[in-house]
Parts: structure tokens; C-alpha cells; sequence
């Protein structure tokens, strides 16, 4: 999560090549994800995306949410995303 590794005794900045791995995984993998999860009407209903886990973790990651989402959707990231879990069932899911 530092950015950085040592190998013999000489410190690797990764930032920049972390930066890209994680946009090429939200545009690979959670992106398309999506898209094939949720439809229009899903997206009619719901106003605000809450992001948990450890990938809530990264900017670069939520940074790419708030880019795909800009204008329809609100982003929150949730304190204590790493350990936290929910569900929430709407009215109309019960």
C-alpha cells in the first residue's frame, strides 16, 4: 500500500505502475462487471453507490467510480471500508 518495494537494498517507487494496474482493473474487470449486472432500471432506482471492501481503499480506484458515474450516480466510500460489510434490502425487495 506504501507505493514502494526494496530489492537488494534499493527502494522501487511502484506508485505509477500500481496507478495504472488499478485503472486497467476497474476498466477490465469491474467495469464490464457492472455493466452486466446491472440494468437501466437498477440505475432508475438507486442514487447513490456506497463502495466497501479493501478496494475502497485506493483513490485511484474510487476516482475511476466517480468518472464512470459523474451526473447520475453519488460515490460514497464508506469509513472502515476494509472490514465492513452490508446489506440492505429496498421495500420493494422484501
Amino acid at each position: 500500500k506504501n507505493g514502494h518495494i526494496t530489492v537488494n537494498r534499493q527502494r522501487i517507487d511502484l506508485t505509477d505502475l500500481r496507478k495504472k494496474v488499478l485503472k486497467q482493473y476497474y476498466a477490465n474487470v469491474i467495469s464490464p462487471l457492472i455493466e452486466n449486472t446491472w440494468n437501466d432500471d437498477d440505475f432508475n432506482k438507486a442514487s447513490t453507490m456506497v463502495l466497501v471492501g479493501g478496494g475502497a481503499s485506493y483513490p485511484e480506484l474510487v476516482d475511476c467510480f466517480h468518472e464512470e458515474f459523474k451526473g447520475f450516480l453519488n460515490i460514497w466510500r464508506m469509513h472502515g471500508q476494509r472490514t465492513l460489510t452490508t446489506c440492505q434490502r429496498s421495500p420493494s425487495m422484501q
